[in-house]
């Protein structure tokens, strides 16, 4: 079984606990954290890879961006359902939706998931990601 180091997502830094080690996590949590990653990786925001991520803002003429244009609800959540299924352990992406809290966008969905130990339909709900920011 694979472990990683938790993240806190209100800080966005390593979880140290009371003893001063770093915080681990496996199985669905792990999967669950890699969904928050990938959704706040912004396109080619990383230098060694510049073609992943989502395109929040961009100005690529070949990539359509995220925000900031007229695209529809449905739509965003497509692109995001598509990058999300792109993310190691995740099976199926349910009931995906955006909501809009002042000039903030959140997102919410419900994924079911394989651990690195094979046990499958385990489904965590993610709701409320601030993206785009």
């Amino acid at each position: 079984m694979a472990y990683t180091m938790k993240l806190d997502y209100f800080k966005n830094d390593l979880v140290i606990d009371s003893s001063g080690h770093f915080e681990l996590i496996s199985g669905g949590q792990e999967v669950c954290q890699r969904v928050r990653v990938a959704l706040q990786h912004q396109f080619a925001e990383y230098f060694l890879n510049r073609l992943g991520g989502v395109p929040y803002y961009t100005k690529d003429r070949n990539k359509s961006q995220v925000l900031g244009s007229k695209n529809s609800e449905q739509l965003i959540c497509n692109l995001l359902r598509k990058k999300l299924l792109d993310v190691p352990g995740v099976l199926q992406v349910k009931n995906p939706s955006i909501t809009r809290m002042g000039r903030d966008y959140y997102f919410s969905c419900s994924i079911l998931v394989q651990d690195d130990s094979g046990n499958s339909n385990i489904e965590y709900e993610i709701t409320n990601i601030q993206i785009g920011a």
